[in-house]
């Protein structure tokens, strides 16, 4: 007679492969989404520096929005290469 704990370690050896498959494949997706996504933002703030510097607006408003877009591409960036998609935060004094 085959005992229960027999019949579900044989299952949990058929199982636990599919599982860890499956959710391999799933962070595989999500992170080429994310570098996808991350790719056309950076894209998009490239092309918008270059219509900021085509466009024929006074020099001082092209550095602000130069500056800001800068910016967004930093952070971008940083997001990134920190790989939680948080900024960490400076630590508190007591």
């Amino acid at each position: 007679m085959v005992d229960t704990y027999d019949m579900l370690s044989a299952q949990s050896n058929v199982v636990v492969p599919i599982v860890k498959r499956m959710t391999r494949q799933l962070f595989s997706r999500e992170g080429a989404d994310r570098r996808r996504d991350r790719m056309e933002m950076e894209n998009i703030y490239y092309s918008a520096i270059y219509s900021v510097l085509q466009n024929t607006t006074p020099q001082k408003i092209q550095a602000v929005a130069l500056t800001k877009l800068k910016a967004k591409i930093i952070r971008l960036n940083s997001k990134h290469n920190l790989g939680t998609g948080k900024l960490l935060e400076p630590a508190r004094k007591s």
